[in-house]
């Protein structure tokens, strides 16, 4: 049988020194140890079996003899039912590492949910992975497991654009529910949207130019980022539709473009979209659309010739790019370059698309020719639309020249 030692006693503390080469190590009873440092100072550790294996834990650093006895009489029936402070030491220093490397952060969770989890097949990927990253950048490097809902919810708040914070809170809540579900995140969190304002949130519906703030923005619709806008008033197309397009879909002879199934917006479930695939949609373009066009083609042509480009334009080639040749990324760039040169503020590129619409309502277009202006697959509702499948192409055709004429005499 062990031989039992007598408990230390208060004074022992104030007369105990570090030995060299010695365990350094006083038994007080009940596993509870005192183990003295060189620097001087003495630290408490518990040496008792977790889980039917012998470990050393620590119960807390220079704590005085009915401290340490207190801490050690809460600790001890914890480590008896098991719960081991290493692991959860160790995992906290694995955290810190990890961190330090980029592994298990709020940055390495959402590029890994964009590169190899739910978001792989996201179309706008690239978009929602950048506003996350510039709504939430203070928070990228800390690891995911240390996140706080209040202190995310703090930035989404505070951030100057309530646009941009709505939306990356959208972005971020399904990324932080998929990471929880794998030990990646803390369980819970759930962001609430900043509230914004009807004239700047492009998701309320709320927002179109007048002709007098067209009027002031069409003469600064003449570098890369304009043409495409102006492009996108004139065919009421979307953003992605415009900046994703490429010649072999423009047909300027007989004043086409022809957008592909695959380009369309379709929210369908999957086994709908296979039940019954979405149809190429035509656009007919307007003489105001194809001058346009053809003046983008004469800029990239002399472009190329600037930079010494030898490759042609090939059907493949995008239609709108940037001064280097590049995709058109940077929207919130531009528009924040633009909007005070004209003088129009609290616009966004998809505020184009529902400004065109109005302006075909009040040419007198109805409602159903607007709907087929806005590429809408249900026109006239569900109940019409399932068993009228005209695309009123002719109708289309008349609302954007009109639309054109409409644009080119604002003045």
């Amino acid at each position: 049988m062990p031989k039992r030692s007598a408990p230390l006693a208060a004074n022992f503390l104030k007369t105990v020194k570090h030995v060299p080469g010695g365990e350094n190590l006083y038994p007080d009873g009940d596993n509870l140890h005192l183990r003295v440092l060189a620097s001087g100072h003495w630290t408490w550790v518990l040496k008792m079996r977790c889980k039917g294996e012998m470990g050393t834990f620590k119960v807390g650093d220079d704590l005085g003899l009915k401290d340490a006895r207190d801490a050690a009489a809460v600790l001890r029936p914890k480590i008896k039912a098991g719960y081991n402070p290493n692991e959860e030491k160790q995992l906290e220093r694995q955290r810190q590492k990890s961190a330090k490397l980029g592994i298990g952060t709020l940055e390495a969770i959402v590029d890994a949910y964009f590169e190899t989890g739910p978001g792989t097949g996201n179309r706008t990927k690239a978009e929602q992975r950048k506003r996350i990253k510039s709504v939430f950048a203070s928070h990228l490097k800390k690891p995911g497991l240390e996140l706080v809902m209040s202190k995310l919810q703090i930035t989404a708040d505070a951030h100057p654009a309530k646009t941009s914070a709505a939306r990356a809170v959208a972005y971020l809540n399904p990324i932080l529910k998929w990471a929880a579900k794998r030990e990646l995140t803390p369980h819970g969190i759930q962001l609430e949207k900043p509230q914004t304002l009807a004239s700047e949130d492009e998701e309320e519906g709320q927002r179109h130019l007048t002709e007098d703030e067209l009027k002031a923005l069409l003469p600064h619709l003449n570098d890369h980022y304009g043409r495409c806008a102006k492009f996108m008033l004139l065919t009421a197309a979307r953003r992605s539709e415009a900046t994703q397009a490429t010649w072999a879909e423009i047909d300027l002879e007989n004043q086409l473009w022809t957008l592909p199934p695959a380009r369309r917006k379709d929210t369908r479930s999957k086994a709908k979209k296979k039940q019954a695939p979405k149809h190429p949609f035509k656009i007919p373009l307007s003489a105001q659309a194809v001058a346009l066009l053809e003046e983008v083609k004469a800029v990239e042509i002399q472009r190329r010739e600037v930079f010494q480009i030898k490759e042609q334009i090939t059907p493949a080639t995008k239609v709108f790019s940037g001064v280097r040749g590049g995709s058109l990324v940077n929207w919130d760039r531009w528009l924040k370059m633009v909007s005070p040169l004209a003088n129009v503020q609290n616009w966004s590129a998809h505020d184009l698309r529902r400004t065109a619409s109005t302006f075909v309502g009040d040419l007198g277009f109805p409602p159903h020719v607007a709907s087929v202006v806005l590429g809408h697959a249900n026109i006239g509702g569900q109940l019409l639309a399932d068993y009228n499948k005209t695309r009123y192409f002719d109708d289309h055709k008349k609302a954007l020249d009109a639309l054109g004429a409409m644009i080119a005499n604002i003045k």
